[in-house]
């Protein structure tokens, strides 16, 4: 929601023009789409991913549309916010320009806090909206000079603590193994997908690759209230909404869901818990 927010309100301002590529039979962005659409890359002044939408399990093809944009030298950004730490993500792999991330998802880090990504041959190409004295020299009265690499599209004020906090996050992801937790973290995705479904529930999961996040719904309970009940189990779930990702929900015509994420802490006794908790409540 907030990157097409972002997106329209450019396009407002300045006539920027939106291009939504469509989605592929399994639901992840087609890639032969992309890949007409940058047969005429003079055209195109930006691509930019979601890796893992905010709902529907799946997980873009990110490296095959870095190929594409490489290849047609056209920037390339991808919100990463909900892979990093559930993803073993590799920019190069990838070949994104950009990349951002935050830190109160699957790095389980202080909210408010985040990271970008920014390769090194893009930043002569880019100009941040508003630098500030941080990201920037005022180098003479009339002037100033961006200072040398990313730190440009920094700005002067942070909180220090969390920038700590976020930090200590990432080095728990590494020592765990970024690899060890994605492994981890697909296995118990798709148990759970598995119980959820024996159990009669819709999962509306799609693409050939799924992540951490998995979406279900009942068709006598709405998902807020399945939420709250589970909350009352002390069971933490949360809600989707058209508002946050209005371009899947009118192409599928999807209810609001009740959304269960998992992590590389999440044991299977937790999962039968959780399901256990769904049949008490969806009985009575």
């Amino acid at each position: 929601g907030a990157n097409a927010i972002a997106f329209i309100h450019a396009a407002k301002t300045r006539g920027v023009i939106i291009d939504r590529v469509p989605s592929d039979e399994h639901g992840q962005v087609s890639v032969d789409a992309m890949a007409e659409r940058l047969q005429h890359a003079d055209d195109v002044a930006l691509v930019s991913l979601t890796h893992v939408p905010t709902n529907g399990g799946l997980v873009n093809p990110a490296a095959a549309i870095g190929r594409l944009t490489r290849a047609a030298d056209v920037p390339f950004l991808i919100d990463a916010c909900q892979s990093v730490g559930q993803l073993d993500i590799d920019v190069d792999e990838i070949g994104c320009d950009f990349l951002s991330a935050t830190g109160r998802k699957y790095l389980r880090g202080p909210r408010g806090t985040g990271f970008l990504y920014a390769r090194t041959s893009i930043l002569d190409r880019v100009t941040p909206s508003q630098p500030d004295h941080h990201g920037s020299d005022w180098s003479s009265t009339d002037d100033y000079t961006f200072v040398r690499g990313a730190r440009r599209f920094e700005y002067w004020e942070f909180s220090h603590a969390g920038w700590l906090g976020l930090g200590a996050a990432v080095d728990v992801a590494l020592d765990l193994g970024l690899d060890r937790i994605e492994v981890t973290v697909a296995e118990r995705a798709s148990q759970l997908r598995t119980m959820l479904t024996d159990l009669g529930l819709t999962v509306y999961d799609e693409g050939l690759q799924r992540c951490g996040i998995v979406t279900t719904a009942s068709s006598n309970i709405a998902s807020t209230d399945l939420k709250a009940a589970l909350s009352s189990r002390s069971i933490n779930a949360s809600t989707t909404s058209a508002g946050s990702s209005r371009y899947d929900v009118e192409r599928r015509n999807l209810p609001n869901m009740l959304r269960l994420s998992v992590h590389c802490t999440t044991t299977v006794d937790e999962l039968k818990r959780a399901i256990a908790a769904l049949t008490s409540i969806l009985q009575n």
